[in-house]
């Protein structure tokens, strides 16, 4: 090992150290010892390297110096400790001295002890002198501001002359970059002329920018003027809106409510039609029953007089002489024959009859079938009225809605106008036409008039007397089932 001092002197870059150098470190720069160039990367990382280094070197040193305090500082207590321990021990003989000779003991061997006690205290008052100005130099040392060396002795060191001449040659180096140091000085103070001027230039784009902000805000305020403008508008409209749809809804009720009224009128009076018709016809078929048991009744008997006369006849031949038989036999015999045919009239008309019962209970049956399938009709037509009304209530209040939007600044002209006949693409809205076309603004007195008309139109058809007639005797046969009007044409 080798005694070497280790000084830090301040340079324009960082800290110089002037120590032994690490051959390892240093082949790049070393190599070339005749060339007089030196990259400037290259040296830039050495002069960072050597910067490192001194920095550790000055951690150690620290450390060291914190090591040797506190190995101070911990024989200082060791040595309180033991004379501390060394008096209570000598306390402690002393107090067994004395309880051992308090009960004969003399005054001699307690002055003695006493002699001994004081000598004692003197021992701890001298090594306590020495403990305090022991600390004081560790306070002086502590509080004292002059650089400290470190010695470090060891053996001698056989490169020691090369590596210091790799020192002296990185010096010279370091020389050269202390020189393009001040160079580069220079040029940042010129870059900082022009950071300057940079500066007054954003300074000037800064107040451009408030003045700018200034008018932009005086803007957002009128903008925030016309929003509240359009939220007024907007509820004044929506308000507006509410009372036509109340208007509406209230005039829909009252004309759906007249409309269910006449509908039940209607449906008491047909039905009253159908009740006396029925009575009638019932009442027809039992007066016919009643002349056809009456009739049957009465050749019933005309038939058993005939057959008794027949009877009473036969049995006067049969008494009589036997000279006249020739003369009356063929007198029976017509009667006879006049009888049997009378029957099979009887039997043919008895069988029409039946017919014609059948054929009044078929038509019955079938009347009834088709004033069931037109009351029907009537109903579904009816709902299918509410569904329209309810649909043109629902496309009036979408065109409403449509007529009232937001205004927008911006205007683009290749946006084409679009066309009036197209219908609006909602859920409710039927691939299929199955209303007429309806128009974007329809007012409620025109709504009004549209349901008036049909309403009339509806009562022409449900009191036509076309429905009260019976065209053929099938019953499949529905000819005077009208189908369902067509809509009204809103021109």
């Amino acid at each position: 090992m080798y005694l070497q001092a280790f000084d830090f002197r301040p340079a324009a870059s960082g800290l110089l150290w002037n120590g032994p150098c690490n051959p390892n470190r240093c082949k790049r720069s070393s190599g070339t010892k005749g060339s007089d160039r030196c990259n400037a990367i290259s040296c830039e990382e050495y002069k960072q390297k050597i910067e490192e280094q001194a920095v550790k070197l000055y951690e150690q040193m620290t450390c060291t110096v914190q090591d040797l305090e506190e190995v101070y500082k911990k024989k200082v207590s060791t040595l309180r400790k033991s004379y501390q321990q060394q008096l209570i021990n000598s306390l402690a003989v002393i107090k067994a001295n004395y309880e051992g000779s308090y009960t004969g003991g003399t005054a001699l061997s307690g002055s003695a002890s006493s002699a001994k006690v004081q000598t004692l205290k003197k021992k701890l008052f001298e090594k306590d002198i020495v403990i305090q100005t022991l600390e004081a130099r560790i306070s002086e040392l502590e509080q004292s501001d002059h650089p400290k060396q470190i010695i470090f002795e060891a053996e001698d060191d056989p490169e020691k002359k090369r590596l210091e001449e790799e020192n002296k040659e990185m010096k010279g180096k370091i020389d050269e970059l202390y020189e393009n140091a001040q160079k580069l000085e220079d040029v940042l103070r010129q870059k900082e002329k022009q950071i300057r001027l940079l500066d007054l230039d954003v300074g000037s784009m800064k107040q451009k920018m408030e003045k700018d902000q200034q008018t932009i805000e005086k803007l957002s305020s009128a903008q925030e003027k016309l929003k509240i403008d359009l939220e007024n508008e907007k509820a004044t409209a929506a308000k507006l809106l509410n009372q036509q749809k109340d208007e509406m809804e209230m005039l829909l009720e009252a004309k759906l409510k007249e409309q269910e009224k006449q509908f039940n009128q209607q449906k008491q009076e047909i039905e009253g039609i159908m009740k006396t018709r029925l009575k009638e016809k019932e009442k027809e078929h039992e007066q016919m029953q009643q002349e056809y048991q009456s009739r049957i009744l009465e050749e019933q008997r005309q038939k058993l007089k005939h057959i008794r006369e027949a009877e009473s006849i036969k049995q006067k031949l049969q008494s009589a002489k036997p000279t006249s038989p020739q003369i009356k036999t063929p007198d029976v015999s017509r009667d006879t024959e006049t009888l049997l045919a009378q029957i099979k009239k009887l039997a043919a008309v008895k069988e029409e009859q039946e017919k014609n019962i059948e054929g009044l209970r078929r038509e019955l049956d079938r009347i009834n079938r088709t004033w069931e399938k037109k009351f029907e009709i009537l109903k579904q037509s009816f709902h299918a009225i509410k569904d329209e009304m309810f649909l043109r209530q629902s496309l009036h209040r979408q065109s409403l809605s449509l007529q009232k939007v937001s205004v927008s600044y911006m205007t683009n002209e290749n946006t084409g106008e679009i066309p009036s006949s197209a219908g609006p693409k909602n859920s409710f809205y039927f691939p299929a036409n199955p209303l007429p076309q309806i128009g974007t603004k329809t007012s409620p007195s025109r709504l009004t008039h549209m349901a008036d008309s049909y309403a009339d139109y509806q009562e022409q058809v449900m009191v036509t007397e076309n429905e009260l007639q019976v065209v053929s005797d099938d019953e499949e046969d529905l000819e005077d089932v009208h189908p369902l009007p067509p809509p009204p044409n809103i021109n």
